[in-house]
This record gives structure tokens, sequence and C-alpha cells, in this order.
């Protein structure tokens, strides 16, 4: 059992550090909008003017039937709620960003502590249990995106209380499944993941799982029904899609880029610079498989160049590219998709607070610390490999961090395709969950023979 004075300080350490990262997360806000931002804001200031949402334009209901070319408004309405809701009416650009970035950090530091306090069980080592408070309250790649106006955040937090709550207090099964439910309304992919969850939860219940499944149901078809209330009012349609088809003006360019093994820098600031109008970065070799496919890559970059537009040729153009690498190179293909699977996780992405806090450091001490986080990125890696090997499945807590895991890993990179890291943000906090429960796990089954050794009681035939 873990001494009260050594469970205090781990305590006492952890609430120091994370209070250490909402500092750093507020601090560092900015009052530009970037990337996807202006929409989720405009979305959010509409409803803060006239108390609901906009409805769907003709043209935006074209785009979503695919009649036309661009971009349509597919994305749930849950975030822009949430973003809404911070505002306080307040809709100013740097309030806006100071607000929600206070509340994302603050709930990520919420569902880190509860996931630490999941873990009270685990180990009965003091020096154990304080290394986890350390690890849990300097690993900065769960606040990565509190700064954003983005859903990323507040799925990761989200998720994190509603698996603490199904593997540590299943009574409250009805609120952890409405909490879990709403992810969808913030990321629509997360609706395939909310089933999943809980009917795992439900195969830990002993008794009453038949409340349990209903209960949990109950909750879900709630925020479902909100949801589509929402789509047939936007839409004016009586039966309209759950969601609305993601049609993006570079979706060929995004479907091409997916095709060859590369960063994710390389592939994505390059789809990007083609439609925002920045300088098109080059690419690496390895991008093309034949010297018609460079040739036909740099005929589409200087039509772009010279237009100083992105049309939908230019797009027909790299889905046409991504197609025919598909049909014949299609192990190339697969090897891309398994590559950049690994990648949303294995990469050197940190968050953009804690480079800015030491970005007027030594560049040796810098580098140093960027590196022993990197180490640190490698060593959890590792831990959750670990989890995975080892046997014991007893723990519903973990079984469900670990479940959501490999299930949002699978989902994003294989079946989709997606490979920016920010995709599987919100398993950053289940997975240091699993890897230090993993690792207590090995070291308290090596200490017994520590302790023979070490007393002179282990048989030295063995030895």
């Amino acid at each position: 059992m873990v001494k009260p004075a050594a469970e205090r300080l781990a305590t006492s350490l952890l609430l120091l550090l994370l209070a250490g990262q909402i500092v750093l997360a507020v601090a560092n806000v900015g009052d530009r909008y970037g990337g996807d931002e202006p929409y989720y804001v405009s979305k959010a200031v509409y409803f803060v003017t006239h108390h609901r949402f906009p409805r769907a334009t003709p043209h935006e209901v074209a785009v979503e039937q695919g009649s036309e070319w661009g971009t349509s408004d597919w994305r749930p309405q849950g975030y822009p709620l949430f973003v809404a809701l911070c505002s306080g009416g307040n809709v100013s650009a740097a309030s806006l960003r100071r607000r929600v970035t206070a509340v994302q950090a603050f709930l990520i530091a919420v569902a880190i502590f509860l996931a630490f306090r999941a873990l009270h069980t685990v180990t009965d080592r003091s020096s154990v249990r304080v290394l986890s408070a350390l690890i849990f309250g300097v690993a900065p790649w769960p606040f990565e995106f509190a700064g954003l106006i983005g859903p990323d955040s507040l799925v990761a937090s989200v998720t994190a209380i509603a698996l603490y709550l199904l593997g540590r207090h299943p009574r409250s099964v009805f609120l952890a499944t409405l909490l879990l439910t709403t992810t969808f309304t913030f990321r629509p992919e997360m609706i395939v993941l909310v089933p999943l969850i809980v009917a795992c939860a439900a195969l830990f219940q002993e008794k009453h799982r038949l409340r349990f499944v209903l209960a949990g149901g109950v909750a879900f078809v709630a925020v479902f029904s909100a949801h589509y209330a929402y789509r047939i009012d936007f839409t004016g349609q009586r039966m309209p899609a759950v969601f609305g088809g993601q049609h993006i003006p570079d979706r060929g360019a995004f479907d091409w880029v997916n095709t060859w093994i590369g960063t994710e820098h390389e592939g994505y600031d390059f789809v990007f610079s083609l439609t925002n109008g920045q300088t098109i970065p080059p690419l690496p070799d390895r991008a093309f498989s034949t010297d018609m496919e460079r040739r036909a890559v740099a005929s589409v970059v200087s039509d772009i160049q010279r237009n100083r537009t992105y049309s939908a040729a230019d797009d027909a153009a790299f889905e046409t590219l991504a197609h025919l690498r598909a049909r014949e190179h299609p192990l190339m293909v697969v090897a891309a998709r398994i590559w950049h699977t690994g990648h949303l996780w294995i990469n050197r992405e940190t968050n953009s607070q804690l480079l800015n806090a030491f970005a007027h450091l030594p560049r040796p001490f810098r580098r140093g610390v960027l590196g022993a986080i990197l180490l640190l990125k490698l060593i959890v890696l590792g831990g959750f490999v670990l989890f995975l090997a080892q046997r014991d499945r007893r723990d519903p807590f973990l079984v469900l961090c670990g479940l959501y895991i490999v299930a949002r890993t699978a989902l994003v990179g294989l079946a989709i395709g997606w490979f920016a890291h920010r995709f599987v943000v919100s398993g950053w906090i289940p997975l240091l969950g699993c890897a230090i429960a993993a690792t207590a796990n090995f070291l308290s089954r090596r200490r017994p023979l520590a302790d023979e050794i070490s007393s002179g009681s282990f048989p030295r035939s063995t030895l």
C-alpha cells in the first residue's frame, strides 16, 4: 500500500505540474485564426447572436449532394456550441481564444488527474506512484491542441473522463455514455467508437448487465436525437443523412499524398499550400513512382501557380494519379497506409506552448530537453506495447483505455486513412494510463525475485 505521505506528495506534484501546463497554454494564446478555426468561430458567433445555427444555403446543399464542387458543411455542431458557451457573449478574437484555451486546458487537467487516481490500486510502491505523477504531469501531448479552436482537445478530455466513469464507476453509466456520446457531435467518426466502448464496459458487469446496456442506450439515443434534429433543421429535409458527406475541394490531393510514404508535414503541408496560396514546398523523390507521375504533378503545380487558384480540374488530376497508383502499385499503397498509421504516434511532435517557453533558452539546453521529451514518448509507447503483451485483462478501466487506443488508431489510420497526429490526441491520456500501469505491473512482478536475491534466500543452483 502506498504510504499516505507519498500519496500526498504524488498528488501535490501532479497538481502543481498540471497548473503549470494550464498556465503555459493560456499564456501562449494568439488573436488570429487559422485552419478550420474560422468555421467554428463563425458558427459560434452566429449562435451567440441568433440563439440558433444557420440553415444550409442552396450551394451548401448542392455541394453536400455532390452536384457542385466545393466544401460542404459536414461538421456536427457540438463544438461550435461549446465555443459559444465558452464565449460568455464576448466573441472578440483575443477573449474568445483565451476563454476556450482555459476551459480546454482545464478539462484536460481534470481528465489526467482522474486517470492518475484510477491507477492508485495498480501499484503499492510509493516511488512508482510519484513517478507516475511526474509522467502524467510533464507529458506535453495531451495539452498539444488545448490552444486551438478545434474539437480535438475537447474530445480528448471528455473521452478520458467517460472512460474513467465507465471503468471505475459503472453505476454512472448513463452520465458516462452521455458524455462519451457527445464526442460524435464534436468529431463525427466517434459515433463508431461509442457503441464499441459501452458494449465492452457491459461485459464487465456481472449483475444488471441489461440495465447497464439500456441506460447507455437511452443516453446514446438522447444525444443522437438532438444531433439529428439539427440535421433536419439545417438541411430542411425530413430524412437527411446523419452526417453530411465530407466534400472538400482538395480531396484528390489528399488521396494522392496518402499513396506514398511520407511524414505528416510532407504530405499535409503540400496539400494545404495548393489551396491556401502559399509557397508550394518541394516533394521528396519517394513521392513519385514513375517519371510520368513526377511530370504530371509538376504540370498541375505549374498550372496552380500560373492561375493562382486551385480548380476542380487540378484536384481531378490528383485523383486520377491516386487511382493510377492504387491500380498499378497496390502494395505500395498498403505500405503507405500502414506507415501513416504508425506515424500517428511515432513522430517528433510536442506542443506549441512548450516550444514557445523554450524558444529563448540556449540551443543546446533546448535541444536536450526536446530530446528527453522524445525519449519519454518512445518509452511511453513501449510501455503501451508491454500493456498489450500482458495477459491480465481484469481491470475494466485499463481494458477500455486499451480498446479505445487500438480502435481509434485503426479507425483513423487504417480505415479512414488520415495521418495528421491531432486525430489521435484523444488517445494520449488513456495511453499514458496503460503504459504506466503495465510498467508498474512489470516491476512489481520482478520485485520478489530481486528481494530474494538481495536477501540471499534465492537458491544458488538456479542463478
